[in-house]
Formats: structure tokens, sequence, C-alpha cells
């Protein structure tokens, strides 16, 4: 039987850092050549660091918890719910350098889930669970993780161009249904077949982010499957991507497990 903690009688915001580099968040880990970062909304921003610097301190390397909402009507759409600053039940406060973190947050709405981080010296994998969802609606839980642009192109860009400025950038994707499938960013790829045979782990690499591997992979490979999006609509993923899996579904049904972010 699962046992749920009981709603916290004095919900509050996450408490802070007292440290000027982080101060806007909740907890961070230190490895060998960056920081992994929880924010006062529960997610967590991966940063490259060199000289103590953040390296990529304008567009980190998102992950984070999505809870959406759907009425029971035939014509309804997701709604995406926004975490209450002010809703976390934690008990523990502000944490530098632990290998776990864990409190339970909540949205407009009230309806509350746990996120729980583990941290290791390469990788930290994020988990959640919803905790007794009301019955008013669908709900269904996601983790998302986002990085944004890698390579600047130029409409007028030729093929070889496109070529040069990309090169050395490429995607790893290893799926339950396909062979391993190697995508550098000057080739176009087919992103529904590419889902469609359930990837479980994609793999960056790319000169922007220095000379170590980007790999988000299923905390379960058993359970679950990664999703794949580009940021630009040419199908190339030069602008950015996006990498989710869903926890809960529309039905209530736990479907996946977690995602483990690793720099290797």
């Amino acid at each position: 039987m699962l046992i749920f903690p009981l709603p916290s009688a004095n919900p509050s915001e996450l408490p802070t850092l007292n440290n000027n580099d982080w101060l806007s968040y909740h907890a961070v880990y230190r490895g060998n050549g960056y920081a992994m970062a929880v924010d006062q909304e529960g997610s967590l921003d991966l940063y490259f660091i060199k000289r103590r610097a953040k390296i990529n301190r304008t567009w980190p390397i998102r992950l984070s918890v999505v809870l959406e909402r759907r009425d029971k009507s035939k014509q309804a759409k997701w709604v995406k719910k926004k975490i209450k600053r002010s809703g976390f039940d934690v008990k523990n406060g502000a944490k530098w350098q632990k290998e776990s973190v864990s409190f339970i947050a909540s949205v407009t709405g009230d309806v509350r889930f746990q996120i729980n981080y583990k941290f290791s010296k390469q990788s930290v994998t994020l988990t959640a669970k919803l905790i007794d969802p009301p019955s008013d609606a669908d709900y269904r839980l996601s983790l998302v993780s986002d990085i944004g642009s890698l390579v600047t192109l130029k409409k007028s860009d030729s093929s070889r161009d496109l070529r040069k400025k990309t090169k050395g950038n490429q995607l790893l994707i290893l799926s339950r249904n396909a062979k391993p499938l190697k995508i550098r960013f000057h080739e176009k790829s087919d992103l529904r077949l590419l889902n469609k045979n359930q990837p479980t782990s994609i793999t960056l690499k790319a000169p922007k982010i220095g000379s170590k591997k980007l790999t988000w992979k299923l905390a379960s490979p058993k359970l679950g499957t990664l999703h794949l999006s580009y940021k630009a609509s040419n199908g190339l993923p030069h602008k950015g991507f996006t990498v989710s899996t869903i926890i809960v579904d529309e039905h209530g049904k736990t479907v996946g497990s977690g995602i483990t972010l690793m720099l290797k």
C-alpha cells in the first residue's frame, strides 16, 4: 500500500543558498567542470563551469517536471499548470553538494506531486510521482529537458555552409525498435518515425558544450520512452531540441520511471 505524506500545514517557498553565485537556487551539486542547480520552482539547470564561471550562464540546460490538466469534455485541450512558488513542502533547508534532494510541489488548483533528484559525479536522475490527483479532470505528468541553440545558421547558407558550420555536432539515438541512429546536424531526420521506434537514450556531441558528451536516458530502460522534438521547423537540430518522457499518462497509469542526465 502506498502511503503519501500529508500536506504541510504551512507550504512555503524553497529556501535558497546563501552564496553570491547561487542566490536563486535551493540546491547545488558541483562536479568536474559542471554544476547542477535546483531553482525555486523545482527545476534543474546544468551549467558548464570554467574557472568558477558559468560558461552557459544565458542558456543553461534545463530539466523540469511538467503537470498538465485536461477537462473531461471531448473538445478539451491540455493546459500546462504553473508551479506555485509558495506551495512547496520541504523538511530541510537549502542544500550544497547533497547526493539527493526531495520535496513536494503543488500547482494552481492544489494538485500535488513529489520531485526527487539523485546526484552522482557524472549524472543526475530526476523522478516524480503524482500524489492523490483529483478526479475532476485528466492529469498528465512528464519530465522535460530543454537545450538552446547550438549552431547559428543563416537562410542564405548553402549546403556546403551548413556542413561546415555544423561540423562536429551530432546526436546518437538508441531505441528499442531500431538500430542505433547517428544524426549529423546537417541531416534532416524523420522525428515521427524516430519517436515511434521508442528511444531509450539520446546523446549529444557538440563543440559548444565542450569535449564531453551529454546523454539523456531513461532511469529504468524497461519503463517508458523518450520523445525528441526540434525547435527549428526545417527538420534540423541546430536551434536546440527538447527531450521528454511521460511518467503518468492521462489514464492515471504510471508509464515511465524518470530521466538520467549524464555528462561524460
